[in-house]
């Protein structure tokens, strides 16, 4: 994040660091074999019967009386869930701070998603490494009948996925409504697939193209950042990023990093914040910087070979090829 951004969002860096570790340690939480609620329900009367008066041994001596207090039986995608979402805020709070960090949870979090059989987790997989295999494999589950059951904003982050590699136009989900809110910035439906169809066409020698791409993209930054600064009225939970607007729109960073990543790729000349952007506000900046640096714009670690930005494309039944696409 530049000095300048990070100044103007007037955050507490330890607190963001605190929040970091918190999610990121709610995420490795081993599951209790007992329902601790229940458990200290039960303690306000006392220890039960069979139960000594010092500590209560939950895997020892105590485990046969406490049998009834067995947590029910839940959903399986549940605690998957808990996790995917605790990573994705470890993620956003990560990227202010360290890129490469920020990245790293990006992907675990991608992983449960896509886990889960939700199509975020690709999006933000594609976002945060260019893995061509899986652009390709999303640009194939997008054309197949089944894509048609899945919820419109899922189908979205489908289409986001795939833009690198759709070999044809994609009409817009039939029957969708197009004013449901998405995103932190809570823009219209319509407005993501308009992102998607332009970065999918983006090519060299149309640079109208790339101009409405850029104006849109704005036109949500410009949203997201006019939330940011309603929330900042709200001095202590805001420093201590506690607000109930996500400082960084993560919608939009990685619908960025992706639409980064298709430029480089098919020789077209890359957003520059500073000229491009400029008229927008700090706040305003954050999310498209955040999704400039996820592309790739972060230099290779020595010894980390160069890749290609959505690396080589791959045959279609190699989905499990894995490319970082550093540019």
């Amino acid at each position: 994040m530049p000095a300048h951004l990070w100044e103007a969002l007037s955050l507490d860096r330890p607190a963001i660091e605190a929040q970091v570790r918190f999610h990121r340690a709610y995420a490795d939480l081993e599951e209790s074999p007992f329902d601790v609620r229940a458990i200290v329900e039960m303690m306000r009367y006392g220890p039960p019967a069979g139960v000594g008066d010092g500590a209560i041994d939950l895997f020892g001596r105590d485990a046969q009386v406490l049998e009834q207090y067995r947590p029910a039986p839940s959903d399986p995608w549940i605690r998957p869930g808990e996790i995917a979402d605790s990573l994705r805020l470890a993620a956003i709070a990560n990227l202010l701070l360290d890129t490469r960090a920020g990245r790293a949870d990006l992907i675990r979090a991608g992983h449960v998603y896509r886990d889960v059989g939700l199509p975020f987790g690709d999006f933000l997989l594609v976002a945060a490494t260019g893995n061509r295999g899986m652009s390709t494999a999303s640009a194939d589950r997008l054309f197949a009948r089944a894509a048609r059951l899945l919820e419109p904003v899922q189908r979205i982050y489908l289409f986001l996925a795939a833009v690198a590699d759709l070999g044809q136009e994609v009409t817009e989900v039939p029957g969708a409504p197009r004013s449901i809110a998405v995103g932190a910035a809570a823009q219209p439906f319509s407005t993501w697939w308009q992102i998607g169809d332009l970065t999918s066409r983006l090519t060299p020698d149309n640079e109208e193209i790339r101009s409405n791409l850029n104006r849109v993209v704005a036109e949500v930054a410009r949203a997201h950042g006019r939330q940011l600064e309603f929330a900042m009225a709200d001095s202590f939970h805001w420093s201590t990023g506690h607000s109930r607007v996500d400082v960084v729109d993560l919608d939009l960073a990685c619908a960025v990093a992706i639409a980064a990543r298709v430029m480089t790729a098919r020789g077209i000349r890359r957003w520059d914040l500073e000229e491009e952007f400029d008229d927008l506000s700090p706040f305003a900046q954050v999310s498209i910087t955040i999704g400039l640096q996820l592309g790739g714009e972060d230099p290779t670690p020595e010894g980390e070979p160069e890749f290609d930005p959505l690396g080589p494309a791959p045959d279609r039944e190699d989905e499990q090829h894995f490319d970082h696409g550093f540019g």
